[in-house]
């Protein structure tokens, strides 16, 4: 005890400065309380990577930016591997990036000779102050342990950048997330109308399938809908059947009279992003992760066509209301047109401008144009006879998913994460009104025009719809 008394204030300097190096160097395996989400690019980072294109830090600015963009986890991926093999000054910050990036791929591949930590610490015994950043080892890391990649890039981010919060490790922070990441379960992420404007299907983040009364203003739902959360919900047969598409590739064709299931359509392999109903009311067009389309008989329940729309995964589908054109938006930004007037769809126009993601596409009511949204934080309108953008629209500070056409045809309404509803002139391209929709905890992911191409219907949230008077007939 004397001695504790003696050395009493060396045990609290050591104490003082061991007690946070365990803290933030030990590997806690406690799961995150939330996902930490992918932030926006600076407006600072198009002028960086601009003015020194090719230089290591545009490399790592555009890794940023194809991931918050279009999901481009493998384009990522490349660009930091280069930029940080190659000694980017800013390596502590982009090694959690790339950690991030391979947590997101699912990488279990181990390292070799040529991994980072040999090119940057040359095969030489891991520092003892980075031995407690793998999980599960209580002994030093010798040079010839076998890291996976992941581990590799957090030692490296630990090495430069000690983190005092450990739910940020990329393996906490990361663990069994598929990309791209899940929204809160109460979001409203898809709504359709029936077109007497008496009903509104409306899918949330969850497995329930739900149907708004105008008249009444409450929900009726089909629990357990589907096994994994709804992703798209569209109207069919002049509005008596409902068909919903789930993450998991699910499709399922519901009476909307009883809410009894009616056919449950499979096929799709991977995550169905978007559904279109043909004009006919018996046909649907789907598209998923794999880049595929498939168009269902929803009577039959049974897949008439199935082609490849793009080489990354397609996340909208629209068609013409005249059954003669489908269009397709993918993770890449392109827009392609297809003819409709064969067996076989076929390719007509490619249509660039998008630099992310295409999230919602919408043909006008005469079929001549078509309005798309992406998460560059633009929506385009296209002229469909020529293949050319008419109009570029500019305004939100956010990604934008939410878009609908006014059943007149006159106006394009865009709801955005940043939680604003905008709307525009369909022939001039301009801006008419701007709504800030009254506080809400979460972004807007839908919007809808009522048929009387005045009143606008979004997520009110609180577990609701909320129905705005806009605009002039």
């Amino acid at each position: 005890m004397k001695y504790l008394y003696r050395y009493r204030l060396l045990i609290v300097i050591y104490g003082l400065a061991i007690v946070p190096a365990f803290y933030e160097l030990g590997f806690l395996q406690r799961p995150a309380a939330t996902v930490a989400g992918l932030a926006q690019p600076s407006p600072a980072a198009d002028i960086l990577i601009d003015l020194y294109p090719g230089s290591l830090m545009a490399k790592c600015l555009e890794a940023d930016r194809v991931m918050f963009l279009n999901y481009d986890l493998a384009t990522a991926r490349r660009l930091l591997e280069d930029a940080l093999l190659n000694g980017c000054k800013e390596e502590e910050t982009y090694f959690y990036n790339y950690a991030t990036v391979l947590m997101l791929m699912n990488e279990q591949e181990k390292c070799d000779e040529s991994s980072f930590l040999n090119v940057h610490l040359g095969g030489n015994v891991l520092p003892k102050r980075l031995w407690f950043t793998i999980p599960r080892r209580k002994s030093p890391v010798k040079s010839d342990r076998k890291w996976s990649k992941v581990e590799e890039a957090v030692a490296h981010w630990r090495l430069h950048d000690l983190s005092t919060n450990d739910q940020l490790d990329p393996r906490v922070a990361y663990k069994d997330l598929k990309f791209p990441a899940p929204m809160p379960l109460e979001t409203v992420y898809c709504m359709a109308m029936s077109r007497d404007g008496k009903r509104i299907v409306v899918g949330r983040q969850d497995k329930v399938l739900r149907v708004f009364d105008t008249a009444y203003r409450r929900f009726s739902e089909i629990p357990e809908a589907h096994t994994n959360v709804l992703s798209a919900v569209a109207l069919a047969a002049n509005d008596t059947r409902a068909v919903s598409a789930s993450i998991n590739g699910d499709l399922a064709v519901w009476d909307m009279n009883n809410g009894s299931l009616v056919h449950r359509l499979q096929g799709h392999r991977s995550d169905v992003y978007g559904l279109a109903v043909f004009p006919d009311g018996i046909r649907c067009a789907a598209v998923d992760r794999d880049g595929m389309v498939r168009i269902w008989d929803l009577e039959e329940g049974k897949s008439l066509v199935e082609f490849a729309a793009a080489e990354r995964p397609v996340s909208s589908v629209a068609v013409s209301a005249d059954g003669s054109l489908l269009a397709t938006g993918s993770w890449s930004g392109e827009i392609r047109l297809w003819s409709l007037q064969t067996d076989q769809p076929r390719e007509l126009q490619r249509l660039q401008g998008h630099r992310g993601l295409v999230s919602r596409l919408v043909f006008t009511p005469d079929s001549k144009r078509l309005v798309s949204c992406s998460r560059d934080k633009t929506a385009r309108i296209w002229n469909v006879a020529t293949a050319r953008v008419q109009s570029v629209l500019q305004g939100h500070g956010a990604p934008i998913y939410g878009l609908d056409v006014s059943p007149n045809g006159k106006f394009v309404v865009t709801a955005s994460e940043d939680r604003r509803v905008r709307i525009w002139s369909v022939e001039k391209g301009t801006a008419l009104r701007s709504l800030a929709t009254r506080p809400r905890p979460r972004p807007l992911y839908a919007v809808l025009f009522a048929h009387d191409s005045q009143t606008l219907i979004w997520d009110s949230g609180a577990n609701g719809l909320e129905f705005v008077s806009t605009l002039p007939q």
